[in-house]
């Protein structure tokens, strides 16, 4: 997508994905919150690679939840991108 769309992560930026997910809420909140699309962990390491300020997205938690990558752990991309990297997240 970036690519297409001739753009690049900078370091400072705000990452916003759009997963569609957001339609969903005020219209159908059971759905919105039972479990939802987003990035996983390996997206959320390569993003913060390149050193954003906070990383954010159109669902409840940006990630996808339940992981698909680590379903034994709660919110991995939360841990990954907060505990250990400082980026903030925005929901």
């Amino acid at each position: 997508a970036m690519q297409r769309q001739n753009t690049r992560i900078e370091e400072g930026d705000a990452v916003l994905f759009h997963t569609g997910w957001g339609t969903l809420w005020g219209r159908d909140n059971a759905k919105y919150v039972r479990t939802c699309p987003g990035i996983g962990v390996a997206a959320a390491e390569w993003v913060i690679q390149r050193n954003p300020m906070l990383m954010g997205a159109d669902n409840w938690p940006v990630e996808c939840a339940p992981s698909k990558t680590m379903p034994e752990a709660s919110l991995p991309v939360h841990q990954i991108a907060l505990v250990i990297n400082g980026v903030h997240l925005l929901e």
